[in-house]
């Protein structure tokens, strides 16, 4: 039997949702690939059904790459850019499931912050020549120091985003603004040294339970920094109604099998649309596991 809110459970979840959306993915999630390469059980951990969320999106991620690695050869550099940011994607959210795992909550948050600069960008570029331009010409660190203060600095971009989007009448994730305006108040403790930081750090350092020398175990404190791990890594991939890419990509399907397929037979195009939707509808599915997970956490501790 499942165990309520457990990593099993999650991945369950996650599998009738692919099925829902009319992908054929079998019995496991494409995320349990990832959880055998990072080489870590952690299925009894604290928040166990976050860290399972979080690996079905760097196996989303990795798609991603694969689509726009599929239109370099006809679009060239436009292709080759939102490739980048994949990858950037894919490492950062990598790196904050690596350090959690590993219990250094606090160094995850640094990341956490990069993560939500780099899904806000994903959309300016998508949505401003300019931006796309002045980006892909920010190729030494003198023009990439130049680029960020002049689009990013002081939630610079966050503001344009927020007044353009609504001009537009588009819905997006970046409009739940009490879960980011938590992310940015909580992570920013963790971008500059801080007494109270060094205080969690030293508390958590001090609870842990693991006989490593150095590295740490899971904890609850990550509950956070997942939780808003999935919201802002959907980010780029949650605008509608969506701007087109405007790529020319070859079917990567053609060649050997592909997995997953989906039980109805659109095009390449259709396809990766349905895969990158994923990740909003993925979020929403782990409100209920974020939300219940924080609910039982309470509970724990008021019945010690």
């Amino acid at each position: 039997m499942t165990q309520l809110l457990s990593a099993h459970h999650a991945a369950k979840n996650i599998c009738l949702h692919w099925k829902d959306a009319g992908f054929e993915i079998g019995e496991a999630p494409l995320g349990a690939s990832v959880n055998q390469e990072f080489g870590q059980d952690l299925s009894a951990a604290p928040v166990a059904a976050l860290y399972v969320f979080v690996d079905e999106y760097l196996a989303l991620l990795r798609y991603t790459t694969y689509y726009f690695l599929s239109a370099v050869p006809q679009s060239g550099q436009r292709a080759m850019l939102f490739n980048r940011l994949a990858v950037r994607q894919l490492r950062t959210v990598a790196a904050i499931r690596a350090l959690c795992a590993l219990g250094l909550d606090g160094n995850a948050r640094v990341q956490l912050r990069l993560l939500h600069e780099i899904s806000l960008l994903w959309i300016r570029v998508r949505i401003d020549p300019q931006a796309l331009e002045g980006f892909q010409a920010a190729n030494t660190p003198e023009a990439s120091n130049a680029f960020w203060y002049r689009y990013i600095s002081k939630g610079k971009n966050e503001k344009w985003l927020e007044r353009e989007l609504a001009d537009k009448k588009h819905v997006w994730l970046g409009a739940f603004d009490k879960a980011l305006e938590e992310l940015k108040l909580k992570v920013s403790i963790t971008a500059h040294p801080s007494f109270l930081q060094a205080y969690l750090d030293s508390r958590e350092d001090w609870h842990d339970q693991s006989d490593r020398f150095i590295l740490g175990s899971p904890s609850s404190a990550s509950h956070f920094t997942l939780s808003m791990t999935l919201l802002a890594a959907a980010i780029p991939f949650s605008l509608k109604p969506e701007p087109a890419y405007g790529l020319t990509a070859i079917d990567m399907r053609t060649r050997g099998t592909w997995h997953p397929v989906h039980s109805v037979a659109i095009d390449w195009e259709t396809y990766n649309q349905k895969l990158r939707d994923m990740f909003p509808r993925l979020f929403l599915a782990s409100i209920r596991f974020t939300q219940e997970l924080r609910e039982a956490e309470k509970s724990d501790k008021s019945a010690t």
